[in-house]
Parts: C-alpha cells; structure tokens; sequence
C-alpha cells in the first residue's frame, strides 16, 4: 500500500475505537500497524530542563528503514490522535524502533500482512549480515545471541572477529 492509501485507512482509528481491535505489546512492528507509546516531555533547556508531562501518541508505521552501517531499526510514524503532544495531527516524524518498543505504554495493533512482517524480516536479516562484514572489516569481535542476531563483545580488550592470535596474550620476556 502506499503512504497516502495507509493513511487515508487509518484515519477512522483513535483511541477510543481502539478496543475494537486486539492490542499486543509484541516488538514485530511493520508497515501499516499502528502502535501507541508514551514519551517524557521536558520543559526548558538542557542542564536545567525538568520533567512536565507524558505525550501519549497513536501513531500509523508509515515506513520503516535499518541504517546501512548499524543496521538500527528506525520507523517514520505518522500521527492519528495523541494527548498531550505537541506534534499535530497528520504529522509525520522518525523514531527508533527500540524506543517505541521500549516506552512505557506500547502496544502494537497489528494491522499489516504476514507478507510485510516477512519483507522486514528478511530486510533485517540483511542488515545485521552487513553489520557484521563491517565490523569484521573494523577488527572487532561479536557475540550472536539465541535469535542470530549480532551485539559487540566490549568486554574484550584484543579482538579479532574470528581468530585471537595468542601472541598477543603470550609477550616473550627476557631475563
């Protein structure tokens, strides 16, 4: 679908005909879900900004992207309803997929095809390979967890993604 037709079908979505549909908090947002997250908002400038509010936003996954060196999940959401936001209505805007899902007060109204789930999902996969390629190129060392996907071993003071040459642990010393 494209953008205009996925807004134009999400425009009879807010937050009271919500319950109408089964809300989850699973992280397998795709293009054409609609989610609700919560935000902090602060007031005034940094050092001296304090806490004001929470922005509640339901908001349409218009797009979504995996950046090319660090294969970060980022979706372009546009607004349906909010309370308390300061963006308006029909505004779109850009967000880690690992702040949504991380934000107090996400739920996942799951309205996209299985076909784009699976899309994204390959999409993902590709981005982590590159990932990977890249830090190996770069000389730093990874762990893959459970799921496959690949996080920096920081722990390790001499890394090779691969090998780890024992000459560097073993320095010869002469008495």
């Amino acid at each position: 679908m494209k953008t205009e037709e996925l807004k134009e079908d999400a425009k009879k979505y807010n937050f009271s005909a919500l319950p109408l549909i089964e809300g989850n908090n699973t992280p397998d947002a795709a293009v054409g879900d609609i989610v609700i997250f919560t935000e902090p908002f602060f007031e005034g400038s940094y050092p001296n900004s304090r806490f004001s509010h929470k922005d509640k936003e339901m908001c349409l996954i218009v797009k979504d992207s995996y950046g090319a060196k660090r294969a970060q999940h980022t979706f372009t959401l546009c607004i349906l309803d909010s309370e308390g936001s300061t963006r308006s209505k029909g505004e779109n805007f850009r967000k880690k997929a690992r702040n949504i899902y991380g934000s107090d007060g996400y739920c996942l109204f799951p309205l996209a095809s299985q076909e784009a789930r699976e899309e994204k999902h390959q999409r993902g996969a590709e981005a982590d390979a590159n990932k990977r390629a890249i830090w190996n190129e770069e000389g730093k060392s990874y762990t893959v967890d459970e799921f496959g996907r690949a996080h920096r071993d920081r722990n390790s003071k001499y890394h090779n993604s691969f090998e780890q040459e024992e000459s560097v642990f073993e320095e010869e010393i002469d008495y």
